[in-house]
């Protein structure tokens, strides 16, 4: 499993195969419990930002965490030649 994905999983307290609403559900839970607005760290929120974001990024269609599939693939070569 890519490492990026392993780090967003534990921020997020997911795990592998979570769905998207899954992971709607621990972006909003953990928004509301480290907003700094609200309260919370402002690093803590941003780690959960960067986590939800960078699950989206590596998604696809479905979401599976567990393979981003070919579509990220070739996002990631045509990012790579650019």
């Amino acid at each position: 499993m890519d490492p990026r994905v392993a780090h967003a999983l534990r921020t997020l307290e997911l795990q592998p195969g979570a769905t998207d609403e899954d992971l709607t559900r621990a972006w909003r839970g953990a928004a509301m419990r480290h907003h700094p607005d609200l309260g919370g760290s402002d690093d803590r929120f941003r780690a959960a930002r960067e986590a939800y974001e960078t699950l989206i990024e590596l998604g696809s269609g479905s979401f599976e965490i567990q393979d981003a599939g070919p579509r990220t693939a070739q996002r990631d070569r045509a990012r790579a030649s650019s």
